[in-house]
């Protein structure tokens, strides 16, 4: 019997792990949408051969003191991280109609990102890292920040 609930519990714990996060592969056409997106939204130049770091945020049902997307966009060791690697284009976009105050962050005005990626979105954060040839890990709900550089450094 302690075996049938320890092994029970173990497929709970993977069920319950890997809708946090998955892995993937975008097509060229969503890759392109993406990328023709971001660039209308930001106004910056993607090259082919860039990864693109998403995090994403939704607007949470009560206003709190301090959000959490201030400590993301404000961490000095995972900004410094990503200046060593040029061919990484990172951007912190919130859903349509959450209006953040920050130049760092930009609102997902057609809610295209949140429809091309980020449809099942939970509170607190989410980030998707997607390769040039269009791999991707994406993660849905709060996250350590430091998750994303041990990412980085294992492709």
């Amino acid at each position: 019997m302690k075996k049938i609930i320890l092994i029970g519990l173990i497929f709970f714990c993977i069920n319950i792990h890997s809708q946090d996060s998955n892995k993937g592969i975008l097509s060229v056409e969503s890759r392109t949408e993406l990328v023709e997106e971001l660039s209308q939204l930001t106004g910056s130049k993607i090259e082919k051969t860039n990864t693109i770091i998403l995090n994403f945020f939704i607007k949470p049902k009560t206003e709190p003191n301090g959000s959490c997307i201030d400590y993301y966009i404000n961490d000095k060791l995972y900004l410094k991280f990503l200046k060593k690697y040029k061919n990484i284009i990172q951007y912190y976009i919130v859903e349509q109609m959450y209006n953040y105050k920050s130049k760092k962050v930009v609102e997902d005005k057609n809610g295209e990102i949140k429809k091309l990626l980020f449809g099942n979105a939970d509170f607190c954060g989410n980030y998707i890292i997607i390769e040039p040839n269009g791999e991707y890990i994406k993660k849905y709900g709060e996250y350590q920040q430091d998750e994303i550089p041990k990412l980085i450094k294992k492709r």
